[in-house]
């Protein structure tokens, strides 16, 4: 029997309203493309029927401008404000356990420093892959309710490697970026 879980278009959509990362004029349709993309047909709340076996997890992301940095993971880690990290927002949700069509998605490191990136290789396509990386698993083909996730790479200052995860298979308009890829697709 499929879990039916009713959204409110208050999902979080990246949560967009107020931050610096919704200021940005390059990323202002990204949450048009969000609510396109799901289909949500109604004005106050849709009702989605979730694969078996899912447990939604909402996954963040969050940046380090020192560093020019993302990162994508399920949890704030401690301390990370006082390191210069912030919270941009909510990307979609995964599911902390698997289902039909799931591949399993890491958070890695690498290469160089400051480097995160994530990946459904459990070896983190031969970089670092911490102790604890395991992210949640996502939809390995699309589904009523889902969206891309992309991942995408740009020269930081020129010399080193950035990924960043985004639902917009444009890389959030920065023309130094390569779209990488879809990494599978995630809930909203």
């Amino acid at each position: 029997m499929k879990k039916v879980l009713t959204l409110a278009l208050v999902v979080p959509l990246f949560s967009l309203a107020g931050s610096a990362w919704a200021q940005d004029s390059n990323r202002v349709g990204v949450a048009e493309l969000l609510v396109e993309a799901a289909a949500i047909e109604s004005s106050d709340s849709a009702t989605l029927a979730l694969p078996e076996g899912v447990t939604l997890r909402e996954i963040i992301r969050m940046y380090r401008s020192k560093t020019g940095t993302h990162s994508t993971n399920f949890y704030w880690p401690e301390n990370w404000h006082m390191r210069g990290w912030r919270l941009e927002g909510t990307l979609g949700f995964l599911s902390a356990t698997p289902f039909e069509n799931s591949t399993p998605l890491y958070s890695c490191n690498g290469p160089g420093n400051w480097n995160y990136f994530t990946s459904p290789d459990s070896n983190c396509e031969g970089q670092y892959a911490p102790e604890q990386s395991f992210i949640g698993h996502i939809s390995t083909m699309e589904l009523p309710g889902t969206v891309p996730l992309y991942r995408c790479v740009v020269r930081w200052k020129g010399r080193d490697w950035r990924h960043l995860d985004t639902p917009a298979a444009d890389c959030e308009g920065n023309a130094s970026a390569v779209n990488d890829g879809i990494l599978g697709y995630m809930f909203l």
